[in-house]
């Protein structure tokens, strides 16, 4: 099975950046968390067509810096001894109905029943 290739690394990437750049990714509008509704890795994002004026790199910072801002910890270590952590796009978001409807949802060994819907149907 052929092997995943890793991100580039996000301080080699802002390293090489100058302020134009970092301008242009973060204020023309083209960065989204999960562009197309898809929530891609690095291996797949590269071979995709990057927005207009952004390298496959630029992009990657700049979706990578966003997840960043939505994500999410939970008190669960990863082998390598990081949190683990999530995002909730706005597709996943959206699909909520469907959770509520079903009133419980699986998630590996985890099940999360309807005070949490309930929680997360009470927000604003």
């Amino acid at each position: 099975m052929k092997r995943s290739r890793n991100p580039p690394q996000i301080n080699d990437l802002l390293a090489g950046i100058g302020p134009d750049r970092f301008t242009k990714m973060f204020f023309g509008g083209q960065i989204d968390v999960a562009p197309g509704g898809h929530y891609y890795h690095w291996d797949q994002l590269r071979h995709r067509p990057s927005p207009d004026g952004l390298s496959s790199e630029e992009w990657w910072l700049g979706i990578k810096m966003a997840r960043q801002q939505g994500r999410r910890t939970l008190p669960l270590i990863d082998a390598g001894g990081h949190p683990f952590s999530y995002v909730l796009t706005d597709e996943a978001l959206s699909g909520r109905r469907k959770a509520l409807l079903s009133k419980a949802i699986t998630i590996g060994c985890l099940r999360i029943r309807d005070v949490a819907f309930s929680a997360i149907d009470s927000r604003p």
